[in-house]
């Protein structure tokens, strides 16, 4: 089972600004002219908006797998950490405990490899091989966890680094920092052990 947090977190926002942001740092840094060099020939029967459309939907699909929320790439990396699921074991045994456990320097990275494939009259006229990490590296973290569930992130920060490479070649890499001055809370919890585990403690 995967869960995500229920607070949206900073992502694209404190890496790019805004959408349009985004998308002006990925033209800047070399999309647009791979579209140029791989598409438009394919497209060039198209009216010129019909290729501008294809243009933008190519931009806003490679932008959305930036849009990642730093806690989730956290919370996915820290449920193969044994202290943090240690802890979620023991209160998960413990009913009403709960465990403010102090996290050393470290990184948490997620890599994808997605490829978008532009279709035209369903005929395929190119394939974009993509590149997307985000790397997180925290200092100072302290996990608030109960009942099996990390609950809250407290204090710390956060640098936050996200690539993107086309073709095996990176093309643009923005790195922010989070200040965490106050408690980050994540709802009902996020789960920290397979799903089997909570059935069984009922």
């Amino acid at each position: 089972m995967t869960e995500t947090t229920n607070n949206p977190g900073p992502g694209v926002a404190v890496l790019f600004g805004s959408d349009n942001d985004l998308a002006a740092a990925l033209a800047g840094a070399g999309l647009t002219d791979w579209i140029d060099q791989n598409v438009a020939g394919a497209l060039g029967g198209l009216a010129p908006t019909a290729r501008a459309a294809v243009a933008r939907e190519i931009t806003a699909t490679t932008a959305s797998l930036l849009k990642v929320n730093p806690v989730d790439v956290l919370i996915s990396g820290w449920r193969g950490y044994k202290r943090i699921t240690d802890a979620a074991r023991g209160t998960l045994a413990a009913p009403g405990s709960t465990e403010l456990l102090p996290l050393a320097t470290h990184q948490v990275t997620e890599a994808q490899n997605p490829v978008i494939t532009v279709l035209v009259d369903d005929y395929r006229v190119a394939t974009l091989q993509l590149g997307v990490s985000v790397t997180c590296e925290v200092q100072g973290l302290v996990a608030k966890i109960s009942a099996g569930r990390l609950m809250a992130i407290e204090s710390g920060r956060c640098y936050v680094t996200a690539a993107l490479a086309i073709a095996g070649v990176e093309v643009t890499s923005r790195t922010a920092r989070i200040d965490l001055p106050g408690v980050v809370p994540l709802g009902r919890g996020v789960r920290l052990l397979p799903a089997q585990e909570y059935a069984l403690a009922g």
